[in-house]
């Protein structure tokens, strides 16, 4: 919600949500010294942090730097564990990478993108295929265990190699251990290009392979943490900036194919960030600026407005409603929420970057943020 307030802010000042943000994040970083946090990016203290350096930057200004004991407790976290390792960006290594990806220039980040370069390495299996990241029993959500008795690999940005492969893209372009990160980026890319679905498909990426290679069923949606538009975006970010015209040739076509397909098939049930119309709106947003490929500007307009249809009455006033992810029986699908993927706040970023001239940049933490061409 400070992150939300604070872009809003820049793109209406004088209207006391300048204010408001502080108080915000004052009240985030009061809760972490009331308990124990994970250092997860999305769940844990390390978000916070993030939300901290970024709106100095942009907002509050000073000179000091409030997050040098979260550098050092995340190199001492990336030193110990956790076992078995979590690797991806909402809770693992690739999230604490993109925090010191935002602290190169200040405190440790590229001693913490090394150290996270140093897990993923770890953490990686080699095969004739490729490169990948496993995610073990041990870690899987519950109605997955039955399924994936060894584990599966993950093909989401939120949660799996596609995030990876942004993350090292990025690590690239940084120039930290820029060896290391464009084998194992190389490595990723190939393992993903041989785990195509057939092209006969209505998509190109299952949502999870097993261990044993099976691919879950057809994952249709159209959104960020899962689904072809997310990995499309992923895929061209590492291609340009590892300097890979082919790559990005598959990541055009695939982003293309998804600003084709029509609404009433990309299971999209809500206006949220994650997995809905805000973020492909988002995406498809960053893939125009990126190309100026008009195709693309029209599905960011189209996503746009199909957010707004999420709109609806309320007991005190129109509010955004999102899908329940579980139902009781004759409870009503929709509920109301404030938050970041999930909710009105990261809603409230995706409208401000349509509706503002104010620079996105918040986007990093979704790895959205492509390098951009002509169409910017």
């Amino acid at each position: 919600m400070a992150l939300f307030y604070g872009y809003l802010a820049q793109a209406r000042p004088g209207h006391g949500w300048e204010d408001l943000s502080l108080g915000l994040l004052g009240r985030a970083v009061d809760g972490l010294r009331e308990g124990v946090l994970k250092a997860g990016f999305f769940t844990g203290f390390t978000g916070v942090a993030w939300v901290v350096d970024h709106l100095q930057a942009r907002l509050f200004g000073g000179e000091e730097d409030y997050n040098e004991s979260i550098d050092a407790a995340l190199l001492d976290h990336l030193a110990r564990g956790p076992k078995p390792a979590v690797y991806d960006l909402v809770q693992g290594h690739v999230g604490l990478g993109v925090y010191g990806l935002g602290r190169l220039h200040r405190g440790r980040g590229a001693a913490l993108v090394a150290k996270v370069l140093d897990r993923l390495e770890e953490a990686s299996i080699e095969t004739a295929e490729g490169i990948a990241w496993r995610t073990p029993h041990a870690l899987l959500p519950d109605w997955q265990k039955e399924r994936n008795p060894n584990g599966y690999y993950d093909l989401g940005v939120a949660h799996g190699i596609p995030g990876v492969m942004a993350f090292l893209g990025l690590a690239c372009e940084a120039g930290v251990a820029p060896e290391r990160a464009r084998r194992l980026l190389e490595g990723a890319v190939s393992w993903l290009f041989n785990h195509q679905l057939p092209r006969a498909e209505e998509v190109r990426f299952a949502r999870t392979i097993s261990a044993e290679g099976v691919p879950e069923p057809t994952h249709s949606r159209v959104g960020w943490c899962y689904g072809d538009l997310g990995i499309a975006v992923a895929l061209l970010g590492a291609a340009r900036r590892a300097g890979r015209g082919d790559w990005e040739t598959e990541a055009l076509d695939m982003a293309l194919a998804a600003a084709g397909r029509r609404r009433e098939d990309c299971a999209v049930r809500d206006p949220a960030l994650c997995h809905g119309a805000l973020g492909a709106a988002r995406l498809f947003d960053r893939l125009h600026r990126a190309t100026g490929e008009e195709r693309f500007r029209e599905a960011a307009s189209r996503w746009a407005g199909a957010a707004m249809d999420f709109w609806r009455p309320s007991g005190s006033g129109p509010e955004f409603h999102f899908e329940k992810p579980e139902l009781r029986p004759g409870e009503s699908p929709w509920t109301t929420d404030a938050g970041f993927l999930v909710g009105s706040a990261g809603v409230g970023l995706g409208l401000l970057s349509v509706l503002s001239p104010v620079a996105p940049a918040w986007d990093r933490i979704l790895l959205m943020d492509l390098p951009e061409g002509d169409g910017a």
